[in-house]
């Protein structure tokens, strides 16, 4: 199995930052390109929701749609060795035929919908070798007590964090198909 660094970039990234995970990677999967490339495709409920109505898909408030949609493609671009060619516009999604499929992990099992399988992939903007598609994401807001002691003067503060949830499929452009999938909780 020859697999090289530019391909497990995002599984890599998605591994550093998360709480837990659980992934999978093609076994007899290699690439050499150099110049690996990829989008960012949150799947959209307003697109596949009359195809798939029983799908449970992403929810995000106003604030967390504004953090995802403008911070995402910078911390992968600043995390991976890819180029990141940003989050690719709504129009894709209405321009290609999906499917929803079953991904397998070593404990359970997930379904995301996914480009059809050999079918090839139209974007309207510049077209990556790798599509990083995101499915089921949530942020839960939480609040946790950092610092403080038990003397005066080291009082503890409450700080506001975001845990972010997703299933993820990394959709080669190329093979025309799901070269990797997992969860993430970060």
């Amino acid at each position: 199995m020859r697999i090289t660094l530019s391909a497990l970039f995002v599984c890599l990234f998605l591994l550093s930052c998360s709480g837990t995970t659980n992934q999978f990677i093609l076994e007899d999967y290699s690439i050499d390109r150099q110049d690996v490339s990829i989008s960012l495709m949150p799947v959209e409920s307003d697109f596949h929701f009359e195809d798939y109505p029983e799908h449970v898909f992403g929810a995000l408030r106003p604030q967390e749609q504004r953090v995802f949609n403008q911070d995402l493609a910078n911390i992968l671009a600043n995390r991976t060795s890819a180029t990141v060619t940003g989050i690719l516009p709504s129009s894709a999604q209405v321009n290609n035929e999906f499917e929803l499929r079953e991904f397998t992990l070593s404990e359970s099992s997930f379904r995301a919908v996914t480009p059809k399988q050999g079918q090839p992939f139209n974007a309207s903007s510049g077209q990556a070798r790798f599509i990083l598609i995101l499915d089921q994401y949530f942020f839960t807001p939480y609040t946790v007590e950092v610092g403080g002691d038990s003397y005066a003067g080291h009082e503890s503060k409450t700080e506001e964090r975001l845990r972010f949830e997703t299933n993820y499929v990394i959709w080669d452009t190329d093979l025309r198909d799901a070269v990797a999938w997992g969860q993430v909780n970060a």
